[in-house]
């Protein structure tokens, strides 16, 4: 089985291009200064994940302030909230307030696709907030259930603009879920949305890849709920979660592993990683396997984030090796 390697979430961002963003603040340089900064990062991480290796080419995200600011942009009845912690790190994001009903901006949609993905540079992976994810995250003051609020978003927002990255190359669509992982398993209205959402979105977009990753927290708790979700892969975040409290199987699922801590400046063995990998193999018999970091890489700075990207291509070179590259 040939394991399959991408970057989830948000990459970190350059000391140069942060350095620069601030002096656009300040007034020290023009617009047209961090936006050469900008395309030099974009760059540079493109040709990084290409030198690596890795399966699917990935934007970082580099210009998405956080997992949700970018869908306001494109959304009716969406508008920016406080600023809120994301979970125990030292990051924050804007809660989205619900205004309203629901609606895409269809008219602005292939400028917001080109801004915020860049895919005439040949991307083919892309995070989006997971359904459940956001009903848990928003903040709305119409009387609607966080599973009203999960199914509205699945289908006035993330299907339309799930639709139209696979119709412009993408092939592998990542959707974040760190909520499951951190509280733990949803009630019976909010996973029976979930699965639902989730099955409408993989029977409407049968070609392309989907996979729902869980992140900060054991998802060994709400281990059956992932497993059971109708996707082509669930991803675990294997610094939380004990891979010997999950049951011996054989999942019908494709897994995600992910093996490399987003936030940890420990930059792992490759060697470790692939002996860890053969052991994910023997335990749950995935039919398909994918390797990435555990969350987006945002978490650490950006010298050390390349050398965990230049990692995951050598860990899929090790056990690729190991294994002769069969599928």
């Amino acid at each position: 089985m040939k394991i399959q390697t991408f970057l989830p979430g948000i990459y970190p961002r350059s000391e140069a291009l942060v350095h620069a963003t601030q002096a656009l603040e300040r007034g020290r340089v023009s617009a047209a200064e961090v936006q050469a900064q900008y395309e030099r990062d974009l760059a540079g991480l493109l040709e990084l994940q290409r030198a690596a290796g890795l399966d699917f080419l990935s934007d970082g995200a580099l210009n998405w302030p956080d997992l949700f600011r970018p869908l306001l942009d494109i959304s009716a009845g969406l508008e920016a909230g406080a600023l809120v912690r994301f979970f125990d790190n030292n990051t924050f994001y804007r809660q989205p307030v619900i205004q309203g009903s629901l609606r895409l901006r269809q008219e602005l949609l292939d400028d917001w696709l080109e801004t915020f993905f860049h895919l005439g540079r040949g991307i083919t992976v892309a995070s989006l907030p997971s359904p459940y994810c956001f009903g848990q995250a928003v903040q709305d003051e119409g009387g609607h259930t966080p599973a009203e609020l999960s199914a509205a978003y699945a289908q006035e927002l993330l299907l339309p603009i799930a639709g139209a990255l696979a119709e412009r190359g993408v092939k592998l669509l990542i959707l974040q879920e760190p909520w499951l992982a951190v509280h733990g398993p949803a009630n019976g209205e909010d996973f029976a949305t979930l699965q639902t959402s989730l099955r409408e979105l993989k029977s409407a977009l049968p070609n392309l890849l989907i996979g729902l990753i869980g992140y900060f927290g054991d998802s060994a708790p709400c281990w059956e709920q992932l497993k059971g979700l109708e996707l082509d892969a669930v991803g675990l975040d294997f610094w939380q979660t004990d891979l010997e409290a999950l049951e011996r199987d054989k999942l019908e699922t494709g897994l995600i592993c992910g093996a490399l801590d987003a936030r940890s400046s420990l930059v792992e063995e490759p060697e470790m990683v692939a002996d860890f990998l053969e052991q994910v193999q023997t335990r749950l018999a995935p039919p398909a396997l994918y390797l990435s970091s555990n969350a987006g890489l945002e978490f650490v700075p950006e010298p050390i984030a390349r050398s965990k990207v230049e990692r995951l291509g050598r860990i899929a070179q090790i056990i690729n090796g190991r294994q002769g590259g069969s599928s």
